[in-house]
């Protein structure tokens, strides 16, 4: 098995899954992604990767988080992967996790969460608000063009949040106001 700050997403709802996993790879980290907790399971004992961190949603259809996390424990060579717990419910907390990040997942808590398990993403230099703004305009086109293709999926414009601070910051500052015309 190879860690090459790789991020195993583990999410039943596509569009989630999706939009998670381009911002991660925006940020320079390879990403693996699952449906389910089996589909997981499957893919890190294929020893293809070894995460250095993997993102759990709690509730999904064939195993769960919390069926995918005993057994993951039971492994000797996949229970020291760090897990971080994706929930919209607030149920996280009592999970057994490394960290807890609620849904809507934000996006600067997300990737902070990242980089706490894995560092910086290859070939990235120390984030910066003037470095990064170009990467978060690019990221936000990509979720936006995502979120227009899916649009029927209430969940996908909820899963990763960009406040309006955010925005604000990727866009930079507003044009000046329009003068007002006598007619």
């Amino acid at each position: 098995m190879t860690t090459d700050c790789v991020v195993l997403v583990v999410e039943d709802d596509q569009d989630i899954r999706d939009v998670i996993g381009t911002l991660l790879q925006e940020f320079g980290y390879g990403v693996v992604l699952a449906r389910n907790g089996q589909e997981a399971l499957q893919r890190l004992r294929s020893g293809i990767c070894r995460p250095c961190v993997i993102l759990l949603d709690l509730w999904m259809p064939v195993m769960d988080g919390w069926q995918f996390r005993e057994e993951q424990q039971k492994d000797a060579s996949l229970a020291a992967i760090p897990v971080v717990a994706l929930s919209g419910t607030g149920e996280g907390g009592s999970f057994d996790a490394a960290a807890h990040l609620m849904k809507p997942v934000q996006f600067k808590p997300l990737v902070s969460t990242v980089q706490r398990f894995c560092g910086l993403g290859p070939h990235r230099e120390s984030p910066s608000e003037e470095t990064d703004q170009p990467r978060l305009a690019a990221i936000r086109h990509a979720r936006g063009e995502l979120l227009t293709e899916r649009r029927s999926s209430r969940t996908a414009r909820a899963a990763v949040e960009v406040t309006a601070a955010e925005r604000a910051e990727a866009e930079g500052p507003p044009g000046p106001e329009p003068e007002p015309s006598d007619r």
